[in-house]
């Protein structure tokens, strides 16, 4: 199955890189890859991403761009 808009299977393994200044907090760390979540942008190439940090941002989750990952 495909998450959200784009062509990443939900799953797979991936890092967030290239956050601005306000999102640096979520630089370098790795989750996987879902549905973009309805809190965020749900646009396409917006995916979600369950973090396999707890405690960094409410939830552990978030949503980026895929221009914002690297796989792994």
């Amino acid at each position: 199955m495909k998450a959200g808009q784009t062509n990443l299977k939900v799953g797979t393994k991936v890092q967030i890189i290239n956050q601005d200044r306000e999102h640096k907090h979520l630089e370098g760390l790795i989750g996987e890859v879902t549905h973009p979540f309805a809190f965020g942008c749900t646009k396409k190439n917006w995916i979600g991403i369950w973090l396999d940090k707890e405690g960094v941002v409410r939830g552990d989750n978030c949503n980026v761009k895929t221009t914002e990952i690297k796989i792994l």
